[in-house]
């Protein structure tokens, strides 16, 4: 394709465009046409322009640009755009020709059904979307969302209704249903298919690889009408495999039974254990270094570092040359479709499930493996590739012309594939809704959007009176920015910083400010960054010393668009830090409490450079609370289901000396009585509160009885799983509690 384009551009006056599907193989083109003067577009090249699209849309005007090369994204979105000059369109890679919508209808019908028509095709079975014409000022708005949150969800089926080189299908049956308002239908499932149309403005197009038989592009094309053929002088270097080509191939398989994203999801002990062993035996089976493809969600580092010798690689994203020298490869990648999807495929284009396996799951890992050694014509080093399941190999095996199959030995057994219980009533789904409800509202009662974060300022260790401040979020990253370079004489004479802003619990305020203190890990600062999906940064500490110790020390900051409960915050910080256990399973967190202070950054004791760090990242959303109270309803929710609360068993005591028997009864059953009293004014509330909750059910308990702090210890250990699920901290309270000063005066005041 390269000499081809170079050559067409010295001989004859035509302008080509190329668009490819990664940056990567852009940049790798770039250099390949160097000596051409091609002009590159995508987001981290797009020169004077706001975005990669109006730079793409003024190059195709500019008839000195005489190569662009782009994304596949950025050619669509401009693919009606102006031209000046007789061009040349070259689309390298298959793109997808199908996409699948699914939308809830909790709380959307009226959306859906006042904004889309549903006309149906003539076999009476399927119906197309299309959107109203009468509503179009609505429906440009979901189309054109500006960030809304509602309009998000429904922009992209929006955008392909209305493109007239799109059709959207869906079931008449599902039309029906949705129409009559029928509760049955949770979810509104249709599909986007691209039509040959959508190039139809352009000359001269040539979609490298697009007749492959075996591709969803060809089948769904073809019986739209169109009819492919070869170029007539962009050959691929090597269209067949021949049976000298299997001679060098090993296929080896995992599984007999068909793989898939539930095969591993459901797998018995999760999915990160069985990635764990397989990871194990594909070291053992290759002993050296292999090319790795996996599912987009485990290819995270909490799963690659299960492959020691496993070089995780895109299927299509790294070029065809740089990789010819590699032998072995294992491609674990997954289908990705629903049974539904698949069946509306079957339906609409006579995709069955083979075949959609043969298109997709075989046509890519044939992409992947020919990334290696298979595709040197002259080679005769031996491959050896390993797939997930039998079906994968045998097909691949096909293609390859191997007879060369094997299974690798193991002890791993997939589950069944789950059987669902049967679905709730209407009346139980709106019961437990209701429930949790209860749970949720007034937790959110207590959240208060915050414009600016703030925070206390502490000029070191005993400095009791923080100074009160407020930032923009990014102007408090650049405040924390400001003091790094500051080397104090010992740890606790650094300034802090409290979310709680006072050190006070009479003035204190609810945080809007996450902050976790990590006294040791394995994770690299940036990749931690990485794996927290939201605005943050992270700093070194005075003691950080990587280089003597081999872990990193530092604190993790989280800005929120909202304050919350102290016990809240700690529950989100509690999820953030299993992602990173996930990574790092010896990880010490150290600090949660929004009163604790943490100190600001500063220059590192070690004075090594590796230790001496800042990363933040503004770029992704902050983080917003409000998006996770009902993740943390729903748990309390089934934690109380779990674990109803029932009168507390208590340990019989010994009565006082001086009481007779029938004495220490009527006393043991004041104090039941006063448990019981004492449960039903405190044991329910807010989530968020049930520390503040067992504290005061501790004084109720020390100020209207005669119990002695022995007493107290075994009652408060019966009674801590009463408040809030976070059993844990409250049995460590039920301890802290006997010596905390309030309650021991309560204890030496009461006049009885």
């Amino acid at each position: 394709m390269t000499k081809y384009v170079a050559r067409l551009i010295k001989k004859t006056n035509k302008r080509v465009v190329i668009a490819m599907p990664t940056k990567i193989l852009i940049e790798q083109e770039r250099s390949d046409l160097i000596e051409s003067e091609p002009y590159v577009i995508h987001s981290g090249s797009k020169g004077a322009f706001d975005s990669a699209i109006s730079a793409f849309k003024s190059a195709l005007l500019d008839a000195e640009k005489r190569i662009i090369i782009t994304t596949h994204a950025t050619l669509f979105s401009g693919i009606n755009f102006a031209k000046n000059g007789d061009f040349e369109l070259i689309i390298d890679e298959i793109f997808d020709v199908e996409n699948f919508h699914s939308i809830p209808l909790s709380h959307n019908k009226s959306i859906l059904t006042d904004n889309l028509l549903t006309p149906t095709f003539a076999d009476g079975e399927y119906s197309r979307v299309i959107p109203n014409p009468d509503r179009k000022s609505d429906w440009s708005k979901m189309i054109n969302h500006k960030g809304d949150a509602v309009a998000k969800i429904f922009a992209p089926l929006f955008a392909d209704a209305n493109s007239p080189v799109k059709e959207v299908v869906l079931k008449t049956a599902d039309v029906i249903a949705f129409n009559k308002r029928d509760n049955k239908l949770k979810t509104f499932t249709a599909t986007t298919f691209v039509l040959p149309e959508i190039v139809k403005l352009w000359p001269h197009v040539t979609i490298m690889g697009a007749s492959v038989e075996n591709s969803m592009m060809f089948h769904i094309w073809q019986l739209h009408g169109t009819a492919f053929e070869p170029h007539p002088y962009i050959k691929s270097p090597k269209t067949a495999h021949t049976a000298q080509d299997g001679d060098r191939v090993e296929i080896a398989y995992l599984f007999d039974d068909n793989w898939s994203i539930g095969a591993y999801e459901n797998y018995k002990g999760g999915s990160e254990k069985l990635l764990a062993i397989i990871g194990t035996i594909l070291d053992q089976h290759f002993g050296s270094k292999y090319l790795l493809s996996l599912n987009s969600s485990i290819d995270t580092p909490a799963y690659r570092r299960y492959f020691d010798h496993g070089e995780t690689i895109e299927t299509i994203s790294h070029g065809l040359n740089i990789f010819r020298e590699e032998t072995n490869a294992a491609f674990l990648t997954a289908l990705n479709y629903s049974d539904l999807q698949i069946a509306n495929l079957d339906g609409i284009y006579g995709f069955d499930q083979a075949k959609v396996h043969m298109c997709r799951t075989v046509e890519v890992a044939y992409q992947f493996f020919g990334r290696t050694n298979i595709r040197v014509a002259d080679s005769d080093r031996q491959c050896r590739f390993v797939v997930a399941d039998k079906r994968t190999a045998e097909a691949v095996a096909g293609i390859f012309q191997s007879s060369n199959i094997v299974k690798i030995d193991h002890d791993i057994v997939l589950r069944a594939k789950k059987h669902k219980a049967a679905p709730k009533t209407v009346q139980e789904r709106s019961a437990q809704k209701y429930e949790i409800d209860k749970i949720e509202k007034p937790l959110l009662r207590l959240f208060k959007r915050t414009p600016r974060l703030h925070f206390g300022h502490g000029q070191g260790r005993s400095d009791t009176k923080p100074v009160a401040m407020t930032e923009s979020v990014k102007g408090f990253f650049r405040w924390l920015d400001g003091k790094r370079n500051f080397l104090p004489a010992s740890k606790h004479q650094s300034p802090y910083l409290t979310p709680s802003v006072t050190r006070s619990d009479e003035t204190r305020q609810n945080p809007n400010i996450l902050a976790i203190d990590i006294d040791a890990t394995t994770i690299a600062p940036q990749d931690a960054l990485d794996a927290i999906g939201y605005t943050a940064g992270i700093y070194n500490t005075y003691s950080c010393d990587f280089s003597a110790t081999g872990v990193y020390r530092y604190r993790i900051i989280i800005p929120m668009t909202h304050s919350v409960p102290g016990d809240f915050a700690k529950w989100v910080i509690r999820n953030i830090a299993t992602k990173l256990a996930a990574i790092d399973t010896t990880i010490d967190v150290d600090k949660l409490s929004s009163k604790d202070i943490y100190y600001l950054p500063c220059r590192p004791v070690s004075g090594q450079k590796v230790d001496y760090f800042r990363h933040v990242d503004t770029s992704k959303p902050v983080l917003d609370p409000t998006t996770l109270t009902r993740r943390w309803a729903k748990a309390e929710y089934k934690a109380l289901q779990a674990q109803p609360i029932t009168a507390p068993v208590i340990t019989a005591l010994p009565a006082p000396s001086s009481l007779k028997p029938w004495q220490a009864a009527i006393r043991r059953q004041k104090h039941e009585e006063i448990i019981q009293t004492g449960l039903a004014n405190f044991g329910s509330g807010a989530p968020g509160t049930g520390n503040k909750r067992f504290n005061a059910f501790a004084q109720y308990l020390a100020a209207t009885s005669d119990i002695d702090v022995t007493e107290l210890s075994t009652y408060l250990q019966a009674t801590y799983q009463y408040f809030g699920s976070d059993m844990a901290d409250r049995k460590r309270q039920a301890t802290a509690l006997l010596t905390d000063h309030h309650i021991q005066q309560i204890i030496s005041k009461r006049g009885f």
